[in-house]
């Protein structure tokens, strides 16, 4: 178990003796700039965030091209077992993309494994 003391705790640790107890990790901003930021630096649970949150227009517009788009980079930066979740989620908005769509979409994906080498 991790154990994580302020600064005066440790202070206190080392002095009196008081016993190490487990402070919680703080909550994960889940605002769409938070969100965003951990899809740009290749995190694919913020990315698949990003394909549900274009998908169905929660907290950004609706738009399926850009789903389509973050749907590619987390399927791509996911490990094996969330690989099958992904694929089931891309072929609900592949249904809904025309053939045009599906390619620019795939065209943004492109562009931004250009702009982001691993």
């Amino acid at each position: 178990m991790r154990c994580r003391l302020a600064l005066a705790g440790m202070a206190a640790f080392l002095v009196g003796g008081v016993s190490c107890t487990e402070t919680p990790e703080p909550a994960q901003d889940e605002s769409i700039e938070a969100i965003r930021t951990r899809a740009e630096a290749g995190n694919a649970e913020a990315q698949y965030d990003l394909f549900v949150m274009y998908s169905n227009g929660e907290g950004v517009p609706q738009d399926d091209v850009e789903a389509y788009k973050w749907f590619n980079l987390a399927t791509a930066y996911a490990d094996a077992s969330e690989q099958k979740q992904y694929a089931e989620a891309r072929d609900v908005v592949s249904k809904r993309l025309t053939p045009q769509q599906r390619a620019e979409g795939q065209k943004l994906s492109r562009e931004w494994f250009a702009a982001h080498p691993r």
